[in-house]
């Protein structure tokens, strides 16, 4: 997905919960900051994690 499209949907996400007044700019502040927390940590994991096994690289594959 490219980053243009993303940034665009989390701004229309952004208006349309602070014109419902579900969040105010300060939590969306903290839901944008634990969302890059998340990311951040889900990144770090995969990039410490070992490579998978080439033997299973057909492992679960339901069509060829």
């Amino acid at each position: 997905m490219n980053e243009d499209k993303i940034k665009g949907q989390w701004k229309q996400l952004a208006g349309k919960l602070k014109e419902e007044g579900v969040l105010d700019e300060a939590g969306l502040d903290a839901l944008d900051a634990e969302a890059r927390a998340e990311t951040e940590e889900a990144v770090r994991f995969a990039d410490q994690s070992p490579d998978p096994d080439p033997a299973e690289l057909t492992t679960h594959v339901l069509a060829d």
